[in-house]
């Protein structure tokens, strides 16, 4: 199994992040992110607190609210819904919102899953809001890390792949 480390220097904090690439283990774990992710976004999108700060690490209670979350996030997945349904209109810019949801759903469960080890940063316990406030060039780095990886995770990836057979 191939890894890449991360280092980032932020100020005085430093960061070290381990990414792999992807197991079936990882896998699940991202697709259970992005039900919490999902959970997340709904509840962001109409201006009310999020469920979930995070999928809480290994601890039972963790799993619990990771499982729970999931639950609601494939009931909801049958839903279609705009950025425009449902939403508050509490003077929070669109395109801020649609790139938090965007961030919570595909970025934030992508990294976390991917990630083995840290340190600077408690990746297991990383709430999305914690995470949406990340240096740009750390978040770019990890990126490019985990996708480097696990390229078959990128949009469009299927397709290529396809294209080349």
């Amino acid at each position: 199994m191939q890894t890449k480390t991360v280092e980032y220097q932020d100020g005085d904090r430093a960061y070290r992040l381990v990414v792999t690439e992807a197991t079936a283990l990882v896998g699940l774990k991202r697709t259970l992110l992005r039900g919490s992710g999902m959970a997340w976004a709904r509840q962001y999108r109409t201006g009310g607190p999020a469920p979930v700060d995070a999928p809480g690490g290994a601890d039972a209670e963790g799993a619990t609210q990771t499982a729970e979350v999931a639950g609601v996030a494939e009931e909801e997945a049958g839903e279609a819904g705009g950025e425009g349904e449902g939403a508050k209109s509490d003077g929070r810019d669109p395109l801020t919102v649609s790139a938090a949801c965007i961030m919570a759903q595909v970025i934030y469960p992508d990294l976390v899953a991917a990630t083995t080890e840290s340190e600077g940063l408690d990746v297991g316990r990383l709430a999305i809001e914690e995470f949406l406030g990340l240096d740009e060039r750390l978040v770019g780095a990890w990126e490019e890390a985990v996708y480097d990886l696990n390229p078959h995770w990128l949009p469009g990836a299927g397709d290529a792949q396809e294209k080349k057979a």
